[in-house]
């Protein structure tokens, strides 16, 4: 049956199974995988879910931190992956909530013009 895609939901999820199944036919190594923390700001566009697919496959994730913005649902956002992909034993942590917070470093550099 063929699965028609006119949202961005189904096509996270098919480019998500698509990543999958290149990385379960690709010949991994037998030697044991390198433990990895990852940083991600996911949920904003697909390249962090197919990042993640990757490094669930080629390396020993232990915790998945979300950035940027409204944290809180980026970690739903990588949650709902996580799950889908069987994997609810990576830890999840959330980042600070930065919606209404400028760059941290914009104060600082609020008297620079940039046409010097």
């Amino acid at each position: 049956a063929m699965m028609l895609c006119n949202d961005h939901r189904c096509v996270g999820a098919a480019l998500t199974a698509v990543v999958s199944l290149l990385l379960a036919t690709a010949p991994l190594s037998t030697a044991a995988k390198l433990p990895v923390v990852i940083d991600t700001d996911i949920g904003t566009d697909l390249d962090d879910c197919a990042a993640i697919v990757a490094a669930l496959e080629l390396f020993d994730v232990r915790f998945i931190a979300t950035a940027s913005g409204d944290t809180t649902q980026r970690a739903r956002v990588l949650a709902k992956q996580l799950t889908m992909l069987g994997r609810d034993d990576v830890a999840i942590g959330i980042g600070v909530d930065t919606q209404l917070a400028n760059g941290t470093l914009f104060e600082w550099s609020q008297d620079f013009a940039l046409d010097n």
